[in-house]
């Protein structure tokens, strides 16, 4: 696989730059700042694209490169690849990376490209590319620190087949994570949830009491009956008090209070009807009053006669018992015969003064019934005259007050049973208000329990999803245990097969770039790294800076082979790979990489520099390169 062309339409500082690349070595010189590093960001991000992720302070892989001038955001790279050339074009402005392949030698647009570009880059990853094609120099400073930070490169390469990826971080990952999943794990979940369920049963069993039966509605709709029966029957009672409170008024009116005063009033009627009828006979009847007149007339005659007699006996000499008095042929004695007719006279005038008294009590108790009657008559019939046809309609009229009298009884009946009834759903209301009152505290109790219960079973739901949780967890658990053993398993795999690959290569590889200062490289189970002279092991902590960067790069291109595994090598990119070497390292590294490439392993290799230094090496060299300038 080799890079030829990058074109590049706007990328950070580079406007329609195009560059074309050699098939061997290949030195891009640039001064500090000249855009180095921005083209190597082009031609990863024409492989995996940008980076729309911030950092901490906010920016993006895709922020920091756009354009300085505007305008189109990407480019085109050529790859040889596969025996083929394909062309690779990105548009970045758009919302994803807009990604199009197309066979450059025949014009032929690739399907499915994100997949293509996977297959033919041989499934490689961005973060392979960065720990294998893309090397760069150690970034530790100091030289302990740079030991260090090799010696886990090696580990990690050794142990995992990635200089990124490490053992022990996986597993220390590895035991935080069950750490954590440990700690999310509730332990008493089971033993509330049983709790819960034990008490959700209890309520259930208690809410199926008869006595928790809703009757509310039933008393509720009972009262509201009675209430409008309360209602009917009050507005009935009113009506009937009115009907006897002016039945009443009437009969007082009339000066009836009862049954018995009808009847004393019309006895009393009758009674004055019969005297008047009696008396108003009587007095129709003159002869006897000429008789009492003449009784009258006849005891003054008499009381004259005597008087006459009296004078005539008491003027006799012989006295008042000798005088004697000749009427007609017959002889009266004076004195006796006065004295008879003194008392004819008295009898007569007392008998006669007696039929005139009677006469005229009769007609005093006439004129007292008359009066009467007219009262009665006047006040009931509104007529006064004096008849039968009057008593008869008074007959009538009482009648109507019996009526009325007995419909007053009735009424006072209807209405004492209706105070009967208001009495009774007086209380049959009150009590079904005190039922009401208990079924609403049951209703709240219920309420109270229901709440509860649902809220035990929100719970239980809850402690349901954290037991399936916690078995969740203890199955995550057993497969981060299951993970840790095939880790480890997997790891002793790769340092008996990656390991020792590396280790050889490496040590070729070692003794190239050192002048054959150094012929293998070590590495113990416990990581401790020695390079080998022919007298002796070197800790790696004994190496200057400059040596360890020599390793560096001979175990970055050792992981390139080792990702190859007999497939289409990939080209090499160094930036600013060779900063920490003095002149004599670099010229060995530049040789051992050209040879490389001239005999066993012909590969692309793309330096980045801002020094002459590789251009002289390989100039006096006499090694063939191809120069492009930035």
């Amino acid at each position: 696989m080799r890079l030829e062309v990058l074109q590049i339409e706007g990328f950070g500082k580079f406007h329609n730059r195009r560059m074309e690349f050699g098939s061997g070595l290949n030195i891009v010189y640039g001064k500090n700042e000249a855009g180095k590093s921005t083209m190597h960001t082009f031609i990863k991000a024409m492989l995996f694209g940008l980076s729309r992720k911030r950092n901490k302070r906010g920016e993006s892989e895709y922020d920091r490169y756009e354009p300085w001038k505007g305008g189109s955001y990407g480019g085109s790279m050529e790859l040889s690849v596969a025996g083929r050339r394909l062309r690779i074009e990105r548009d970045f402005r758009k919302d994803a990376d807009d990604l199009r392949l197309t066979w450059a030698d025949t014009e032929e647009v690739v399907e499915a490209p994100e997949e293509t570009l996977k297959k033919l880059m041989g499934g490689l990853t961005e973060n392979a590319y960065k720990n294998t094609i893309s090397i760069g120099q150690l970034e530790a400073q100091t030289e302990k620190g740079m030991a260090g930070e090799f010696r886990q490169i090696v580990s990690n390469l050794t142990g995992t087949g990635s200089s990124e990826l490490s053992y022990d971080r996986a597993i220390e990952y590895l035991e935080n994570k069950k750490k954590e999943l440990s700690e999310r794990t509730d332990e008493n979940a089971v033993i509330n949830y049983t709790r819960r369920m034990g008490r959700i049963r209890n309520l259930e069993r208690e809410l199926s009491d008869p006595k928790y039966e809703n009757r509310l509605p039933v008393y509720t709709d009972l009262r509201d009956k009675m209430r409008e029966r309360l209602e009917d029957i009050s507005e009935e009672k009113e009506k009937l008090l009115l009907k006897l409170e002016k039945a009443e008024g009437t009969l007082s009116e009339n000066g009836f209070s009862d049954m018995a005063s009808v009847d004393a009033y019309e006895k009393m009627s009758d009674e004055a009807f019969a005297e008047y009828e009696k008396n108003s006979k009587a007095l129709k009847n003159k002869a006897k009053a000429v008789f009492a007149v003449a009784l009258c007339v006849l005891g003054v005659l008499s009381l004259a006669a005597a008087g006459y007699l009296f004078i005539k006996a008491l003027s006799f000499p012989d006295g008042f018992f000798a005088c004697s008095i000749i009427i007609g042929e017959r002889i009266f004695p004076a004195g006796i015969n006065g004295i008879i007719f003194i008392i004819a006279a008295l009898i007569l005038i007392v008998c006669g003064v007696l039929m005139l008294f009677r006469r005229r009590s009769r007609r005093l108790k006439l004129r007292k019934a008359e009066e009467k009657l007219k009262e009665i008559f006047g006040a009931h019939i509104g007529n006064a005259e004096i008849s039968s046809a009057s008593l008869g309609a008074l007959k009538e009229r009482l009648a109507e007050f019996r009526k009325l009298i007995d419909a007053v009884s009735r009424s006072s009946k209807e209405l004492s049973d209706i105070n009967e009834e208001l009495i009774k759903l007086h209380e049959n209301r009150d009590s079904c208000t005190e039922i009401i009152g208990n079924e609403e505290k049951l209703r709240a109790e219920v309420e109270d329990k229901l709440t509860e219960l649902n809220s035990l079973k929100s719970e239980a739901e809850e402690l349901k999803r954290i037991i399936a949780a916690n078995n969740s967890i203890k199955e995550d658990i057993d497969a981060l245990d299951l993970a840790k053993e095939k880790l480890s398993e997997l790891s002793g795999k790769i340092r008996g097969s990656i390991g020792i690959h590396l280790n050889k290569e490496a040590s070729r590889l070692i003794k190239d770039v050192t002048g054959g200062a150094y012929d293998s490289m070590d590495v113990s189970d416990d990581m401790e790294i020695f390079l080998n002279t022919e007298n002796r092991m070197v800790p790696i902590e004994s190496l200057s800076a400059g040596t360890m960067d020599q390793i560096y790069l001979a175990l970055r291109i050792s992981a390139v082979k080792l990702i190859e595994r007999g497939a289409e090598k990939y080209p090499l990119i160094f930036d600013d790979s060779f900063a920490l070497y003095d002149d004599d390292r670099l010229k060995m590294a530049l040789n051992s990489l050209a040879k490389a490439e001239a005999d066993r392993e012909p590969r692309q290799m793309i330096i980045f520099s801002c020094h002459h230094r590789e251009e002289s090496f390989l100039d006096q060299a006499g090694i063939k390169y191809n120069l492009i300038r930035i």
